[in-house]
């Protein structure tokens, strides 16, 4: 991992260095127009490689958007892979290189620990502080026949080398800040009251809460602070190692519905989703409230003198003041009446007996849960 400002091209250097001559950059079209890319293109063939360039990743990738980059890396003789972007092309591109490593249809990656053989060597450069990405040993890519997102888990879809860059966010819209920043959120909460959170994986998300609560908020509205930015990227990359052991949440479950059947953001859909469905946690045992209250702790919310359920309850407030400030609303105006029985039984289907949640809901809790982020 090389970490901060023009870490990128160190990371760059290494992968000449390494050997390779013949490398695909992924993007997407918006970074190249931004020329965010091109740069990273000229560092390549500087230092004596042939780079190719495929910036055909869109938001929400799909299984098109994959075969094209396979097509792309083949028709290279592609011998590693630079990714460099948010979730949407990071995940993207680990599905290509596994699938050109493995020779077989990207869909066949679905489910936990299906890629039989490594992946190309992957270099990952994120451009924002939110999916963990590159760090995760997860995929998640639109299959628009189904209208769903299918997720692929496997130790073999962690990148090799990672660098983080804050200059690559210097400037970024306050609105993208907010969503990624709030997805990493996410990332750090869930995996802290995971049943199958570590020693380790709980250190790294009180680390990343920490950082995010004291920086977010700061990096939103001031796009050039290089403090801010620094630390969120190593928030995104903590809550990043946390989820990929500890896993994740209902926040996940109901946010990939939206997703899938509004097309809304990632990181927006997990931030109006967070708050309620810890408000719903907090119904549940001992343990699950004294695990959010320990997260007030570590934030700074609450008082000694509060019990375990007054500072968690002061937690998830903090949670719903946060993105308030950072111009997340309180509702989602996108989810319509006539899909909920559908978002519900998506939301119970993914969730039940994948994540492994504090608390479980049946039907009625969840379309309780689901009414409240409605407008």
């Amino acid at each position: 991992m090389f970490t901060g400002p023009d870490s990128s091209y160190k990371l760059i250097g290494s992968m000449v260095d390494a050997g390779y001559k013949k490398i695909l950059v992924i993007a997407d079209p918006g970074l190249v127009k931004l020329g965010l890319i091109q740069p990273f293109i000229d560092k390549i063939k500087a230092l004596g490689a042939n780079p190719a360039l495929y910036d055909g990743i869109e938001p929400d990738p799909s299984y098109a958007v994959v075969h094209d980059g396979i097509k792309a890396a083949k028709a290279h003789n592609t011998e590693a892979i630079l990714a460099v972007g948010g979730g949407s092309s990071l995940d993207a591109a680990k599905v290509i290189a596994a699938s050109i490593s493995n020779n077989c249809e990207p869909s066949k990656f679905v489910g936990y620990f299906k890629v039989r053989k490594p992946m190309l060597p992957f270099y990952a450069i994120p451009t924002t502080s939110g999916t963990g990405s590159e760090v995760t040993m997860a995929a998640v890519i639109s299959n628009l026949e189904k209208k769903c997102k299918d997720a692929m888990a496997d130790t073999k879809l962690i990148p090799h080398f990672v660098a983080l860059d804050p200059t690559l966010q210097y400037g970024l819209p306050a609105s993208i800040t907010a969503a990624t920043g709030i997805d990493a959120l996410t990332h750090a909460v869930e995996s802290y009251v995971s049943v199958i959170a570590t020693a380790q994986t709980r250190v790294q998300s009180k680390m990343a809460t920490k950082l995010i609560f004291k920086s977010l908020a700061t990096a939103c509205e001031e796009g050039g602070n290089e403090e801010a930015l620094e630390n969120m990227q190593m928030a995104a990359t903590y809550a990043g190692m946390a989820l990929s052991r500890a896993s994740l949440g209902y926040v996940h479950a109901y946010a990939h519905q939206f997703g899938a059947l509004y097309h809304i953001p990632h990181g927006h859909a997990n931030a109006i989703a967070l708050p309620y469905v810890f408000e719903f946690y907090l119904g549940g045992d001992d343990a699950c409230v004294e695990r959010i209250a320990e997260l007030a702790d570590e934030v700074g919310i609450g008082a000694k003198k509060d019990d375990s359920l007054t500072r968690a309850k002061k937690f998830v407030d903090a949670i719903k003041k946060l993105n308030k400030r950072i111009g997340i609303p309180a509702t989602l105006d996108a989810i319509q009446e006539s899909d909920f029985d559908d978002i519900v039984q998506r939301a119970l289907t993914e969730a039940q007996g994948t994540y492994p949640v504090p608390r479980y809901m049946n039907r009625k809790d969840c379309e309780a849960v689901l009414r409240k982020m409605m407008s």
